[in-house]
């Protein structure tokens, strides 16, 4: 007798102590879960290990706008400009605390005098030998000339009223030069920095449509808040918007929100038909009333796995909690293989003890190659990996602990003569079998180098196809800011952070001249740059400020200037130019860029340098190491296709390192179980069968493996073992205890469990869905037919397993 008997023997007349036990387990299962908080976010599928990769995701969490709320609005036909920009600061007012930060709107009109004053107050802390050459190009008489000409113009317009004191301060046009210097933070691609408005609002070249950025409290994570502050923007954007006109909203908050929505409902599809799948199942195969205890294994272990990740973490990722059908398909495994022993066999007790040995070892394999996953860097394999062992031991106990304590003997009936059925006993047939084995593993080898893995997170989310157009809508118009990559420049203090910002930015607009370099670096150069421009401004009107002065009043006295007409602009000329700072730009109204390019990480300063995502430039910071400066060289680079390509290498890195680990492990379990190489050999077909299917077709179907459908290939191992085993394991039984019917019942219900995520909209859940309806369509044939094929045994006269 083994513990498991012993067991049955104590319960069977105390059954009432039994299920007062088992309701204290559920009442306690149930108030763990009071506080569960399910999650449809992507942060579960973020490594938060200490590698490279979970390095560039942290600072890509830092990336302009991709926190930010975007939101287009494009005028209609009857909406002026001016109406579109009352309009756009209109709805920025009105987007305040709870759902956004407060924002202090004040409109600063484009091109304004007071905005030209202070580009040329910092002009001579940013001027460059490149800039002096241009402006003595424009100190001839002729081009002095020319210039107090369109002085003299603008003056006489309406415009002009406005301007006085800065045309009079700049008849050279000088400001235009600090004006290009701005470039360097055109975002978007279109010239919108000099459209600059008000805080967090720009405009288009023509006037016809306008972007505002808007800050949200709600973490892009949240999904359930995100979903109510994107009702709130809504609801503001129908009072307002002019009725002609439309507008599009893209940020992480609408796809965490699309997500969550997908998931809820793939949810509710799924388990629906997981449960009226395996419980058409258990109609087939289990018709007596105590089938329903076999039935309530799946939900015991589903409630199990599920309080286990509520003790680690109180938050449950939503995939996780999809993977319960998956589960379902597994854990009922051990209630079937011990009901159709009982059921089959002469005495409760001896079925008992035949059954719980392969059982136990199944238990072992499965649980051990899922807690493989344990070791990984994915936070939501490691909660999958939790979820799948609790609930696994959640079924195994109540399969052969409690469900034997209720399967009264009148259940009991013997088995039939055994039937082989489609794979005889004949050379023939058997070779058949065993054909077709060995040809789909060979495929399998042939297969395995052309398997590819995806490594970005964007396909494992939804795209509805309003996110989709309003995504086209926005990047057509106002260029990928949200994609671009990124250089992480940092130092202790801001002074030497932006010494190295300005090393890379030279660089690569050297490198790149026709590519969009975005960098704060023009605008706030190191205070030592800073000294040595100012003394090459001081050096270069020194030598010719009384040459000007001459040519000004000469030429300004032709177009018929009043002497002290020009005044302001030589008092500029000898005014002694001060350093540029921080608050200096951000008194100009740029402190959101600011604070968008300049972040404290840690106790340092970092700088983001941002440039097309494109693979020229991704191979010149990396493949050209001997030409790089000193400062991209101790730079971050961070790219949203360079890290899915690093993603992708390390899950194919993984999927190896594990399966080998995998591999050893359940080797070792057989081999222990059967004691014989050749036996353990043959236990391990229909794993090996299943694992071939999955790269066969992920190959032919051009499947992509991706972080949870590499999850799914332990889950194909772990089942194979398991058919492997009990299969193995009847040939060496004196008594048949109807194992064909049990794996071929167990297999039904996992197959239903994973048609159901089949079915699911979410990419993570499908791909789990497809990865093991792939192995476990194979696994379950070479259960049924290639083991009693390669079996010397196949008959139910061999030695005793015990």
């Amino acid at each position: 007798m083994t513990v498991f008997s012993r067991l049955l023997a104590a319960f069977k007349p105390r059954k009432k102590i039994m299920v007062a036990a088992l309701g204290a387990c559920l009442i306690t299962a149930l108030f763990l879960l009071r506080d569960m908080e399910m999650a449809e976010n992507i942060d579960s599928m973020l490594p938060d290990d200490d590698s490279i990769v979970a390095e560039d995701l942290r600072l890509l969490s830092k990336a302009p706008f991709l926190s930010s709320v975007l939101v287009v609005i494009e005028a209609g036909p009857e909406t002026s400009r001016e109406n579109l920009m009352l309009a756009a600061r209109d709805i920025q007012k009105a987007t305040g605390p709870p759902w956004f930060k407060d924002v202090s709107v004040e409109l600063q009109q484009p091109l304004t005098g007071r905005f030209f004053e202070q580009l040329l107050e910092i002009l001579p802390s940013l001027i460059t030998m490149d800039d002096l050459e241009r402006i003595d190009s424009l100190l001839t008489p002729e081009s002095v000339y020319h210039s107090l000409e369109e002085m003299r113009l603008e003056l006489s317009g309406l415009q002009g009223l406005g301007m006085k004191k800065i045309i009079q301060s700049d008849p050279l046009g000088l400001r235009f030069l600090a004006m290009e210097k701005f470039k360097a933070l055109d975002f978007f691609g279109m010239d919108s920095m000099p459209n600059l408005s008000a805080t967090g609002v720009f405009t288009g070249p023509y006037g016809k449509s306008a972007l505002l950025i808007l800050d949200p409290e709600a973490a892009v994570t949240d999904s359930r808040e995100s979903e109510k502050m994107l009702e709130h923007l809504e609801s503001i954007l129908s009072d307002i918007l002019p009725q002609d006109s439309s507008a599009y909203i893209i940020s992480g908050h609408s796809y965490a929100v699309a997500n969550a929505q997908i998931i809820r409902q793939d949810l509710v599809v799924v388990f629906s038909v997981s449960f009226l799948g395996i419980l058409a199942v258990f109609l087939i195969f289990l018709r007596v009333w105590q089938g329903v205890l076999v039935y309530v294994i799946p939900l015991a272990a589903i409630l199990g796995g599920t309080a286990a990740a509520v003790l680690t973490n109180s938050v449950v990722s939503g995939i996780t909690i999809g993977f319960g059908a998956v589960l379902m398909g597994i854990s009922v495994d051990y209630g079937l293989h011990v009901f159709f022993a009982m059921k089959r066999g002469t005495s409760p007790g001896k079925s008992l003890d035949r059954v719980s040995r392969p059982i136990m070892f199944c238990w072992l394999t499965t649980c051990g190659v899922f807690s493989l996953l344990l070791l990984s860097g994915i936070p939501g394999q490691r909660q999958l990996a939790l979820f799948t062992v609790a609930g696994l031991t959640t079924a195994v106990f109540l399969a052969l602990i409690v469900l034997p304590v209720f399967i009264s003997k009148q259940t009991l009936r013997p088995e039939r003569p055994f039937q082989p059925g489609l794979i005889t006993h004949s050379l023939k047939r058997r070779t058949v079998a065993i054909t077709i084995f060995f040809a789909l593993m060979l495929g399998a080898i042939f297969c395995w180098p052309h398997i590819r893995f995806e490594g970005h997170l964007q396909a494992l989310s939804v795209v509805p196809k309003e996110l989709a157009k309003a995504e086209e809508k926005i990047s057509s118009s106002w260029g990928d800011a949200r994609g671009m990559a990124m250089i992480f420049t940092k130092g202790p203090d801001l002074d030497s952070a932006l010494a190295r910002a300005g090393s890379v930015y030279d660089f690569l607009v050297g490198k790149l001249p026709d590519q969009k370099i975005v960098s704060i670096a023009p605008l706030l150069p190191p205070e030592q740059k800073q000294v040595a421009s100012i003394h090459l401004w001081n050096e270069f009107w020194d030598d010719r400020t009384a040459h000007i002065k001459e040519i000004v009043a000469s030429k300004g006295q032709e177009l018929g200037f009043t002497p002290d007409a020009l005044v302001p602009f030589i008092e500029y000329l000898e005014a002694k130019p001060e350093k540029v700072t921080l608050e200096d730009l951000k008194a100009i109204g740029l402190k959101d860029l600011a604070d968008i390019l300049i972040l404290r990480d840690g106790g340092e300063i970092a700088i983001v340098t941002l440039f097309p995502d494109n693979p020229e430039i991704l191979s010149l910071l990396s493949e050209n190491q001997d030409i790089l400066p000193e400062a991209i060289m101790e730079s971050m680079l961070v790219s949203q296709q360079r890290i899915g390509l690093e993603i992708a290498s390390a899950l194919r890195e993984d999927m190896l390192r594990f399966l080998v680990m995998a591999g050893i492990m359940v080797t070792v379990l057989v081999l222990l179980l059967f004691r014989s190489p050749e036996q353990a050999f043959v236990a391990l077909v229909p794993a090996l069968a299943g694992l071939a299917a999955v790269v066969t077709g992920a190959a032919v179907l051009n499947l992509e493996f991706n972080l949870y459908s590499m999850a799914a290939t332990f889950l194909v191992l772990g089942l194979g073992v398991d058919y492997g085993i009990f299969m193995a394991s009847r040939s060496y039984e004196h008594e048949a205890l109807g194992t064909r019917q049990a794996i071929l019942a167990s297999g039904l219900t996992t197959l239903v469990g994973f048609g159901a995520l089949v079915l699911a909209s979410h990419p993570a859940l499908r791909s789990i869905g497809l990865t093991v309806l792939l192995g476990i369509a194979a696994a379950i044939p070479a259960a049924l037919y290639v083991i009693p094929a390669l079996n010397r045994y196949p008959d139910s006269s061999a030695k005793d397993l015990n």
